[in-house]
């Protein structure tokens, strides 16, 4: 798609990421992770690479990218050898994803975690990688908070199919990082009028449906005639940002972590 149809600092996202007016792309995330020299910061699934790319042009940190793409990591680390190399790119499923322990300073995720096949795993694995006093930033599109009607499930569940991507509400990820042990958990909800009708929208729209003839925007035209008006454009658009404490309680995180898997597994069960 990139190069094709898209310019290769470009990003899938079908919007604009909160920003001020006029400013860059990504400045928001550089602003709420607050990168300082020397930092270690992990980007979990990366697209192309803009945003890491983006912050490593303006501070001198080394950045670790996880995509499951080598088409997207080929061009990850193009865009990282003008930067001296200090990228590093993993290809692999991050739900796979094996690092060391308090290796980071940040971590972000943006519009990827609904691609998590298992979320509390995903949360204890981004709090085990975290060191004591860093930061976990999640951008996500889209919540089940105004989906009321039986109509409105069975309509965004042939969404979620074709699409495979899970809308992780602010609420929900609150609720998760506070059991984990985060501190200073910072949200934001903008609803779809704040984000969604921006001429970058539209773009991708046309694009995804007339050039590269996806079909998940022809059902999701669908959805919108036929699901709730106040659940399609009520929609918010997630921003969550959390602290691992400085000192965080051994006991707290261990209890809070062995809660959150014996969870999984008895879902799984």
């Amino acid at each position: 798609m990139f190069g094709a149809y898209r310019d290769e600092q470009a990003n899938y996202s079908t919007c604009v990421f909160p920003r001020f007016a006029f400013s860059r792309p990504y400045e928001a995330e550089y602003v709420l992770l607050k990168p300082k020299e020397g930092m270690r910061v992990l980007d979990l699934g990366c697209g192309s690479g803009a945003a890491a790319y983006y912050l490593a042009s303006r501070r001198d940190i080394e950045i670790v990218c996880v995509t499951n793409s080598s088409v997207q990591a080929d061009i990850c680390r193009r865009k990282f050898a003008k930067l001296g190399g200090r990228g590093q790119v993993i290809v692999t499923d991050f739900d796979s994803l094996d690092l060391p322990s308090e290796s980071f300073d940040a971590i972000y995720a943006l519009e990827s975690i609904g691609y998590t096949k298992n979320l509390d795993a995903w949360l204890v694995r981004c709090w085990q990688m975290l060191k004591p006093g860093g930061s976990l930033l999640i951008r996500s599109p889209g919540s089940l908070d105004h989906c009321r009607r039986k109509e409105d499930y069975l309509s965004v569940t042939v969404f979620f199919d074709n699409w495979r991507y899970n809308f992780v509400g602010a609420n929900l990820l609150v609720y998760k990082m506070r059991r984990l042990g985060f501190e200073a958990i910072r949200y934001r909800r903008l609803p779809f009028w704040a984000w969604g009708l921006t001429w970058n929208f539209i773009q991708h729209l046309v694009l995804w449906k007339y050039r590269l003839k996806m079909r998940t925007f022809v059902e999701l035209e669908r959805i919108i005639w036929r699901t709730s008006k106040v659940f399609v454009f009520g929609n918010p658009y997630n921003t969550v940002l959390a602290t691992k404490p400085e000192a965080a309680s051994c006991s707290r995180q261990t209890l809070a972590s062995s809660e959150a898997l014996d969870g999984v597994a008895e879902t799984d069960r």
